[in-house]
């Protein structure tokens, strides 16, 4: 249900039943919202949760809400629609307030939880956001409507594999000995950025991680695959290291597999 008409339970019969309307006037700018307003709204939305009935929470919407790809009230209660006829069912829901914002929590039959943050103006609903996980949903920030964000330049700045490991101190010490600066995510989570010059890394803790079956993997392309071999042998650092050969395709490559069973390929340049 995450996302209006883009759920994998309902896309089916979403594509059927919701229709983007482009000729909505531009949504106006809702402006912050009313402090007074939000405990009001919180008590509808969880009024409307409780019923079931998609029409009660239709009902709490803005003329020009917009939800993903859904702009308007008429799309939104479309896929609403489609969901309520495809079966799914909350089996609980929570409403929690933040300062400028609504969360809701649905437990859908027990086996899957989804978020959605909800900002509003006028006492009516005008942007829904799907939250990737409940914590965070402080950090969501309105997305606007999708056809004038489409429209947007957007370039690639950069880009960073996320390698799971089992220990995070254990790892970043790891990955400090390979000449890599580690830094841990300020925050609750086991995380922590890894970098070289341009490269980075990122070091995610996963408890129930197999090294035996780890497949993830990165590349590094380097000027010297010899050099690099020579220091991460000389450093001592656990794991297995592969020495470097020339391969067909024009580049000498070696390769370090982390006590993580994380695969670091590495290679240079061929001489010509």
């Amino acid at each position: 249900m995450a996302g209006c008409a883009t759920g994998p339970l309902v896309e089916r019969r979403v594509a059927s039943a919701v229709v983007i309307t482009p000729d909505l006037p531009p949504r106006s700018a809702a402006g912050p919202p009313d402090p007074d307003q939000l405990p009001v709204l919180a008590r509808q939305l969880e009024a409307a949760l409780a019923s079931g009935q998609p029409a009660e929470l239709v009902a709490l919407l803005a003329d020009d809400v917009v939800w993903g790809p859904c702009r308007g009230r008429a799309d939104v209660a479309a896929f609403l629609e489609a969901v309520a006829a495809e079966g799914v069912t909350a089996a609980s829901s929570r409403v929690d307030q933040l300062a400028d914002r609504l969360v809701v929590t649905l437990e859908l039959g027990g086996t899957q939880t989804v978020t959605f943050v909800l900002f509003a103006a006028g006492g009516r609903i005008t942007e829904i956001v799907d939250a990737p996980e409940g914590p965070h949903a402080p950090l969501v920030r309105p997305i606007g409507d999708l056809g004038e964000a489409v429209g947007r330049r957007v370039a690639a700045t950069a880009f960073a594999a996320i390698l799971p490991v089992r220990d995070l101190v254990a790892a970043a010490a790891h990955y400090r000995a390979l000449g890599f600066a580690v830094e841990a995510f300020q925050g609750d989570a086991p995380y922590a950025f890894a970098s070289w010059g341009p490269v980075d890394l990122h070091l995610a803790g996963s408890a129930g991680l197999d090294p035996a079956t780890n497949s993830s993997m990165a590349y590094l392309y380097v000027d010297d695959a010899d050099a690099l071999y020579a220091r991460w042998r000389a450093a001592g650092v656990a794991g297995r290291l592969v020495v470097p050969l020339d391969t067909d395709y024009g580049l000498r490559e070696g390769a370090h597999v982390d006590p993580d069973g994380n695969l670091l390929r590495f290679g240079s340049p061929l001489a010509s």
